[in-house]
């Protein structure tokens, strides 16, 4: 039941005569095996997660997307340039300056990780909103030289918290132009919610209103 190398080398002992050197490799190939197997498992997690992984050189700025990173944004394995430019001109304009300061910070040892959401250019030209969260894994001394992280479609999500902005901010026009006192207030009576109405009574901005009871008020 043992795995092993059978090394046969040719001397000069006489006509068909070999030496044969043979090695128990049971416990190498029992590690190459889990580690298959290890490699397996990531892969199918990431993409049973619908993530993107990256991997930045920071000396070369070249970075290699895997194909699911590819295909979030619409595009085959292959088709997108492994270089950082590439990854720039994909983010939306409003949203580089940022997500450059977020990674700069990182990088300057300011923040743990890289953590940003912002969106991408797919490959149809439309938006899409991704979360990038990542960190640097190698080093030379001081000088960071390699990066690795994953791409996380997010949109869905946020498109529903922006639906959920335009309601709040509908209602809260509504609210303002009813003349009666409306609010909404906690179980230890605090506002949560309230109108120009309570502001006028209180003389005082809604701001100052949220979050207090009416006797901190009084």
């Amino acid at each position: 039941g043992h795995e092993i190398d059978v090394l046969l080398d040719a001397v000069a002992m006489g006509e068909n005569r070999f030496v044969a050197y043979v090695r128990d490799i049971c416990d190498r190939k029992a590690r190459e095996r889990e580690v298959a197997e290890l490699k397996d498992r990531f892969e199918m997690a990431i993409e049973g997660a619908n993530l993107g992984v990256w991997d930045w050189d920071l000396r070369s700025d070249a970075v290699e997307f895997d194909d699911q990173w590819a295909r979030m944004l619409g595009f085959e394995p292959g088709e997108l340039d492994d270089d950082l430019d590439a990854w720039k001109s994909r983010v939306h304009p409003e949203d580089l300056d940022r997500v450059l300061a977020n990674v700069q910070a990182h990088l300057d040892g300011d923040r743990e990780y890289i953590d940003t959401e912002h969106r991408l250019r797919t490959a149809d030209g439309d938006w899409t909103w991704i979360r990038d969260i990542g960190h640097v894994t190698d080093w030379d001394g001081e000088e960071p030289v390699r990066a690795v992280g994953i791409h996380q479609d997010i949109d869905e999500r946020k498109r529903a918290e922006q639906d959920r902005k335009v309601a709040r901010d509908q209602l809260r026009q509504v609210i303002d132009l009813v003349p009666d006192l409306i609010f909404v207030k906690d179980r230890a009576g605090k506002y949560l919610l309230a109108n120009e109405a309570v502001a006028e009574a209180y003389d005082r901005p809604i701001e100052e209103i949220i979050g207090k009871t009416d006797h901190e008020l009084l």
